[in-house]
């Protein structure tokens, strides 16, 4: 991924909320979180929602996943995953370059749920 690129587009999405955490609580995730993503990018499963609130394409905000094949797939009645709630992030998951995954699931290195907020 082009670390100075993606950071300014995350830069520039953040920019349209008053705060950072502003910017987190729309995303549902910590505001740590966000400042990980400047540092390491956005997971590819946060690009759509990102570009949603915000209008800066998942393109600029992660350069490993093929956003054309994805964006011009949908589901089909035989599709395997149709049942899914989010049949994206399979799609994304297909696309994605082998060792970048991010899983926002998986706890992190130091052990909590980086996705959450503590109690």
């Amino acid at each position: 991924m082009d670390k100075p690129n993606s950071t300014e587009a995350l830069n520039r999405a953040i920019s349209q909320f008053p705060t950072l955490r502003a910017f987190a609580e729309a995303m549902h995730v910590h505001y740590q979180v966000v400042q990980q993503w400047r540092l390491n990018g956005v997971p590819a499963e946060y690009c759509p929602e990102v570009e949603k609130l915000t209008g800066v394409t998942c393109e600029e905000l992660n350069e490993k996943v093929d956003w054309a094949y994805v964006r011009s797939t949908s589901p089909q009645a035989d599709h395997p995953h149709q049942n899914r709630s989010h049949p994206d992030e399979e799609k994304i998951r297909e696309t994605e370059k082998p060792g970048f995954r991010q899983d926002p699931k998986k706890p992190t290195a130091s052990g909590g749920d980086h996705t959450k907020e503590a109690a």
